[in-house]
């Protein structure tokens, strides 16, 4: 879900929900799952781009030829604030960035600098908190203290059960309230699963092959065990040993 959190945040349609005036702000996502092994020129390049993707045209800027990427960046940020607006970027998958040795402590100081100063703010999506996931050199890093740290936990059931029951009312073909019940049983109330749950059931029913419910379980196991692994790899080792005893 943290992805389309993300995602969600850069929508007008959602920021119209909240008794917020947002009219000012330049939201701004980034993906930055193909990070592990680029640098922070490719990082400022990339993130200079979509900032100039989603600045109003009534919004001027001037950019000089000669300038690296961080200057390009800084550049766009002051002009942005002078004109009265604000940029807020929405990093997906920024642990990408501190775990990868190209990106060091300055890298982090000039965006730490950026931000101290009014001209940005950034929302990060991550696996576990920024300090817990870097590589040494980042160890410490202030960066990391000038975030609130909100984790996205599961669905509540009603949530859940809306995933499951409005795209397939849409797709005219509904799921069942056994089907329903037998989703959440296998899914629990984690997005992601509903979602891919849903798929194999959904594509069952759509080719009316009757292999029965076993073969779908077989499926959606098979699926889904690489990122069950993945979780439970980037447990600590004390939540792990709680989940084999209550296991």
């Amino acid at each position: 879900g943290k992805s389309s959190f993300l995602l969600c945040a850069a929508f007008p349609e959602i920021q119209r929900r909240f008794d917020l005036d947002l009219s000012h702000y330049i939201f701004v996502y980034i993906d930055l799952r193909e990070y592990l092994h680029k640098t922070s020129e490719d990082f400022f390049q990339a993130v200079s781009k979509g900032i100039i993707k989603q600045c109003p045209d009534f919004i001027n800027i001037q950019l000089q030829a000669d300038e690296d990427g961080e200057d390009i960046f800084r550049s766009l940020l002051e002009q942005i604030v002078e004109q009265g607006f604000f940029t807020v970027l929405l990093l997906d998958a920024f642990d990408n960035v501190t775990l990868n040795e190209h990106f060091g402590p300055e890298f982090l100081a000039f965006l730490r600098s950026q931000g101290s100063s009014g001209n940005v703010s950034y929302v990060t999506a991550t696996v576990a908190p920024l300090a817990q996931v870097c590589h040494q050199d980042l160890v410490g890093s202030p960066f990391f203290n000038i975030f609130h740290n909100h984790p996205l936990g599961p669905f509540t059931l009603e949530e859940a059960q809306q995933l499951i029951t409005e795209p397939s009312e849409k797709a005219g073909l509904p799921f069942t309230e056994e089907e329903k019940s037998w989703i959440v049983q296998m899914a629990g109330r984690h997005p992601f699963f509903i979602q891919r749950v849903c798929f194999a059931l959904f594509q069952e029913k759509l080719s009316a092959s009757n292999k029965g419910m076993k073969y779908i379980k077989r499926l959606i196991y098979s699926d889904l065990q690489p990122h069950f692994q993945d979780t439970w790899n980037r447990l600590p080792e004390k939540e792990q040993s709680l989940l084999q005893d209550e296991a």
